[in-house]
């Protein structure tokens, strides 16, 4: 079985997003999503099969405006 997360984000405006995963270390392992999207609500599909267990953050840009979260990866 393949490990996913789906993660559901709104956007107010349409607009160029950007979507991107780090490790605790703040590299980069992962970019979900790099285009322009409408407004409204959207969901991305992570699939983590090359990831390892571990803490990772996630962080949205969107017009300026950068919102970040920390997920935890169990296999």
């Amino acid at each position: 079985m393949m490990p996913f997360l789906n993660i559901s984000f709104n956007l107010p405006t349409a607009g160029h997003v950007e979507f991107k995963v780090y490790n605790m270390l703040g590299r980069e392992v992962s970019e979900l999503i790099s285009r322009q999207r409408t407004a409204g609500s959207h969901t991305i599909r992570f699939e983590a099969a090359n990831l390892a267990s571990g803490v990772y953050l996630y962080e949205l840009h969107f017009n300026g405006t950068k919102l970040s979260n920390k997920m935890i990866l169990l296999k």
